[in-house]
């Protein structure tokens, strides 16, 4: 009969105890920690998803309330120093005429003289919109001139409010005609008559900087035999002018590249015009007229995408509406059994109908097929207004 030792126990409780995991139990435990990881990642990839989802929400509506406040700030400056232009009541009206103007920088830049001019975008595409306003802090309203000495200057009744530097519109008493001038001297020994000689050198104003500059605005020609008498307009200092004094504009409004674009008529070449951007992520741009059609302001006013064709129709036109529409940078491509949900299935929609959509790439809307080109695979939002053109409605007061 053998005898087991205390000592001899030990040793067998030790061996067991040094045995360790047996392999299904590391399985066990591997499979365990697979299924958390694989939780963990699903978990932190539908986090940043949802992330990624909120940041483009949010970068979307940052620039759809930018572009639509620098749009309403400016528009609502439309007609600032030509309100009178409309000439409420008369047969003739000064706007509505094509201006005559040139730089000796960039050379032709012909405009139309009204407040707003929206050129409609065809089938659907973003429209453009040019803002006219001026800036004189002395004369905001027409001085008639009665005689035209020469190609170059003016006699008015009242010379005050004009200053060298200053930008004028030019409009002919029978309507119609119409140019840009730049005022290079107010010192005539009569005290009526302004000059605006072309390429001259000149001292401006001290409100504009006080220095030494060549007029830009001026035709070689002059303004010819059309504009004899008539009115000036004064839109306050040419595009350059000093101490940090408003200027006259002639911006431009439009949609390039996904972005909300300026550009600056007056001083930008015509045929290479230089673009400022204003806010990114904005495809589309659309605008609309409100008239005011039979003078009666009890009654709704009529919304048209075509400018009044009779220059007597301008004063009617009483406001602008318009939206523009941002997009999320974020492609939505989540999937339910397997299909690709669409998280705009539909147009987004303004007051003016729904905007014509085109797929990332810019080509033309074609049926779903849940890729990151697809336009439905992204968020929009629709930013609306309505301006009211108050320069010009004070105007016919």
């Amino acid at each position: 009969m053998s005898c087991i030792t205390p000592v001899n126990r030990t040793r067998r409780h030790l061996r067991r105890q040094m045995t360790g995991l047996n392999l299904i139990e590391v399985m066990v435990g591997l499979a365990i920690g697979m299924i958390g990881v694989v939780i963990i990642l699903q978990t932190m990839q539908f986090f940043e998803a949802r992330q990624r989802t909120t940041t483009g929400g949010s970068d979307a509506q940052v620039t759809g309330t930018l572009a639509m406040y620098e749009l309403d700030r400016d528009i609502k400056q439309a007609g600032m120093g030509f309100g009178r232009a409309a000439r409420d009541g008369a047969a003739q009206t000064y706007l509505g005429c094509t201006v005559d103007a040139s730089t000796t920088a960039t050379g032709d830049i012909d405009f139309l003289f009204t407040p707003v001019f929206i050129t409609q975008g065809a089938a659907g595409a973003p429209d453009q919109i040019d803002v006219l306003y001026g800036s004189s802090r002395l004369y905001v309203t027409g001085q008639i001139f009665d005689a035209s000495p020469g190609p170059f200057s003016k006699t008015t009744r009242v010379i005050a409010g004009f200053q060298p530097g200053d930008l004028v519109v030019i409009a002919a008493e029978t309507g119609g005609q119409c140019a840009l001038a730049e005022i290079t001297s107010n010192t005539n020994a009569d005290g009526r008559t302004l000059e605006h000689a072309a390429a001259a050198e000149y001292t401006r104003a001290a409100a504009y900087g006080g220095d030494e500059v060549t007029a830009l605005y001026n035709p070689v020609g002059g303004t010819g035999t059309a504009l004899l008498s008539g009115q000036l307009f004064n839109l306050g200092s040419r595009p350059d002018g000093g101490n940090n004094v408003a200027v006259a504009t002639l911006n431009r409004w439009a949609i390039a590249n996904n972005r909300l674009v300026l550009t600056d008529r007056l001083t930008s070449d015509p045929d290479a015009p230089t673009v400022t951007e204003v806010a990114e992520n904005i495809i589309n741009l659309q605008a609309q007229y409100l008239i005011d059609d039979d003078n009666d302001s009890s009654t709704a006013l009529v919304v048209s995408d075509v400018a009044p064709v009779a220059p007597a129709n301008w004063s009617n036109v009483q406001a602008v509406r318009l939206a523009v529409l941002a997009r999320s940078r974020q492609y939505e491509g989540e999937r339910v059994n397997g299909a690709v949900v669409q998280v705009t299935p539909a147009a987004p929609t303004w007051a003016g109908g729904a905007f014509v959509m085109t797929n990332i790439d810019g080509s033309a809307s074609g049926a779903a097929d849940g890729s990151a080109n697809d336009w439905r695979q992204y968020r929009y939002r629709v930013y609306e207004s309505t301006i009211v053109l108050r320069n010009m409605i004070w105007g016919l007061e």
